[in-house]
């Protein structure tokens, strides 16, 4: 039998014991982006194990990659001019601070809870829909009132070139409003009646999208 401090929730993951490190908060910051589709390179600090989360974006929806390069670049649909805001967690620091609360500590005296810390509160995940042509539905999941941020590791594609010339993508994004997730693919070039699409690429296998409560951050 295992000895030692170990701290279980509800579906039965270890939360907390000496040999797991939840990631840390680190900062949040915010970026102005236009109406229509547009991609911008967003910097970051390049934390260790480093996740950028997609908070608010009202009736938007935003696309996170990294570069060969490791630049993160965010895809944005959007109606209306807007501001966004991004949560970014990683490793987490490992100075003790303070003389009071709890704090644990594993064999190699490495710091793997402290009470004064922000980590990575996870709330909710679910699996997108097996189609790169779906909305809403199995892609979207409401949650009770609160402050939400969201990653989604799917990666559904499909590209295609119409016969009258031009390319159309659509890629995963997500929404989050309120507490509305929605991580329906979005078409990042594409205008009806300019010819028929002749597909060239299409990957339709759903992901696991990770909702955090970001409540106070």
């Amino acid at each position: 039998m295992t000895a030692g401090l170990q701290i279980i929730n509800d579906n039965g993951v270890v939360q907390l014991d000496e040999n797991y490190f939840n990631l840390e908060f680190k900062h949040k910051f915010q970026y102005a982006i236009a109406a229509g589709v547009n991609q911008y390179p967003i910097a970051t600090n390049g934390y260790g194990n480093e996740v950028v989360a997609v908070g608010e974006t009202g009736i938007g929806y935003v696309s996170i990659s990294r570069t060969a390069a490791n630049q993160i670049v965010i895809t944005t649909f959007a109606q209306a001019a807007a501001t966004l805001t991004f949560y970014v967690f990683g490793t987490p620091d490992q100075t003790a601070t303070g003389n009071a609360g709890l704090q644990i500590f594993n064999g190699a005296g490495q710091l793997t809870f402290s009470c004064s810390r922000n980590y990575m509160r996870v709330v909710h995940s679910y699996k997108t829909l097996d189609d790169v042509n779906s909305s809403g539905g199995g892609n979207a999941v409401t949650l009770g009132a609160g402050v939400y941020a969201a990653v989604s590791s799917s990666n559904r594609r499909f590209f295609a070139q119409r016969d009258s010339g031009g390319w159309a993508l659509r890629i995963d994004a997500l929404r989050v409003n309120g507490s509305y997730i929605d991580a329906s693919p979005q078409w990042k070039d594409y205008a009806s009646g300019q010819g028929s699409l002749m597909p060239l690429y299409q990957n339709d296998a759903g992901g696991w999208v990770t909702v955090m409560d970001v409540s106070g951050l």
